[in-house]
């Protein structure tokens, strides 16, 4: 019994199966948050190396490190409120309006190019990069139809945010 409680506890921590904090009720598992930190890190290191010809420093690599957690963080609380509000206004058609604006992006030939540039494979660059740009591009076209502004929703949405976090150093 002991050892199946570690190896439980062992693959819930080593695979991101823990929340790290809760929005509106909603749980945000390290998981997501550590593989679009991640990705955003590989990126922005590939961009730097590639454009600017810039290798980081330790101490450089720590602090674009942290900068992107933050940003990333704030980018799932971001998420979070914009899928909340377009399943409110759209109810079940969200995943068919989702897959109808990404049809255009869907090429076979991305999944070499996505691992070089985000470190992801294709299933977790639809779910983590595809996908959330294509609610929020939804959700903004909505509140253009409606004459409200997206912004100002957005802002307020955040201010009004029940968020619990567990763990130290996101916020």
């Amino acid at each position: 019994v002991l050892l199946l409680l570690g190896l439980g506890t062992f693959y819930t921590v080593h695979y991101g199966f823990y929340p790290i904090a809760l929005l509106n009720g909603e749980i945000v598992l390290a998981q997501d948050y550590y593989k679009i930190t991640n990705s955003g890190y590989i990126f922005y290191t590939n961009a730097l190396a590639t454009y600017q010809k810039v290798k980081l420093g330790k101490e450089e690599s720590g602090r674009l490190y942290k900068d992107i957690a933050k940003a990333s963080f704030d980018k799932l609380v971001e998420q979070k409120l914009v899928d909340v509000e377009l399943l409110r206004r759209k109810g079940v058609a969200v995943s068919a309006l989702v897959d109808k604006k990404l049809e255009s992006v869907k090429n076979d030939n991305l999944e070499g190019p996505v691992a070089k540039l985000y470190g992801l494979t294709m299933l977790e660059f639809n779910k983590f990069i595809l996908e959330p740009v294509a609610k929020r591009e939804l959700l903004i076209a909505d509140f253009s139809e409606r004459g409200e502004d997206f912004n100002a929703w957005l802002g307020n949405a955040k201010s009004r945010v029940d968020l619990r976090v567990f763990v130290l150093g996101l916020r």
